[in-house]
């Protein structure tokens, strides 16, 4: 009988540090989702008809700098003028400022948006705290004013639990459980 028990109690912290490790590595195998929104862009242009405007970032933070971690694209088209900006097909953009806490509204700090491949000079999209904006060439083309960012706050990430680390986890309970039932067997026949 004491060896049984003995053997029981082995199977048993074997079992528990199993169940540690896959509890560690569910917590260690979660990851969050990466998430995009895109954001509008409206104003009254001085100069122009039709714009659109749309900047789509990742990971961001409304309120904070805008860094080129956070940018996706950004696209502007007008009667005047139009571009798509993306790193991988302008690497050599660069983008600075903040978009508003509170949608919709002004920008928080000047946001410039800038593709300084054009044959142009650079491609620049500039959106004021007070409101006016310019785009084009040099940010020559379109101009304006009542600019307003639009758009969704982010949702908030959501945990993505490792498959494996589950599976894991559910087939050393159900072989504890095995353990359990065959000890008290072969006790009860013993």
């Amino acid at each position: 009988m004491p060896r049984h028990r003995s053997q029981l109690r082995s199977g048993l912290s074997v079992a528990a540090i199993a169940l540690v490790g896959v509890l560690a590595a569910a917590e260690t195998g979660s990851a969050a989702v990466s998430t995009s929104v895109t954001y509008s862009f409206t104003g009254t242009c001085s100069d122009c008809s039709g714009e659109t405007a749309s900047l789509t970032l990742q990971n961001y933070t409304l309120g904070q700098q805008i860094t080129s971690a956070n940018f996706v694209s950004f696209t502007y088209s007008s009667s005047v003028t139009s571009i798509t900006i993306t790193p991988a097909t302008n690497p050599t953009f660069s983008i600075t400022g903040a978009l508003p806490v509170a949608l919709p509204g002004p920008s928080a700090s000047t946001v410039i948006i800038a593709n300084q491949s054009s044959a142009d000079g650079f491609w620049g999209f500039i959106a004021q705290t007070s409101g006016t904006w310019c785009a084009g060439p040099n940010c020559e083309d379109d101009s304006g004013t009542n600019g307003i960012w639009n758009g969704a706050a982010a949702p908030p990430t959501t945990p993505v639990v490792n498959t494996f680390a589950l599976t894991s986890l559910g087939l050393i309970l159900i072989l504890m459980g095995w353990i359990v039932l065959r000890r008290r067997r072969a006790a009860q026949i013993g």
